[in-house]
């Protein structure tokens, strides 16, 4: 998804689903996720806050995440305090 949005992989792994804009296939970026301290950061940049249009084949992607977290989340009774769009179910 890197290659496709030009996204650094800190805004990736702060990506939660309200991000997600589905009707207008644009990704919303505004911050990010630091994965040594486990804490949002802001983004590194001014121009890092940004909508990023996706292609379909993209939201295609998204929504099909979307819809195998869900069937993990029952499967392992899961409960999110963050809605992350790429997470460990461990």
């Amino acid at each position: 998804m890197s290659f496709q949005t030009g996204m650094r992989f800190g805004e990736l792994l702060g990506l939660t689903w309200d991000c997600i804009d589905w009707k207008n296939s644009v990704i919303h970026t505004y911050r990010r996720y630091d994965s040594t301290s486990y804490q949002w950061r802001p983004p590194k940049t001014v121009t890092s806050v940004r909508s990023v249009p996706v292609n379909d084949k993209v939201m295609q992607v998204l929504k099909r995440i979307k819809q195998e977290q869900k069937l993990v989340d029952e499967k392992y009774h899961i409960k999110k305090s963050d809605d992350f769009v790429f997470y460990d179910k461990f």
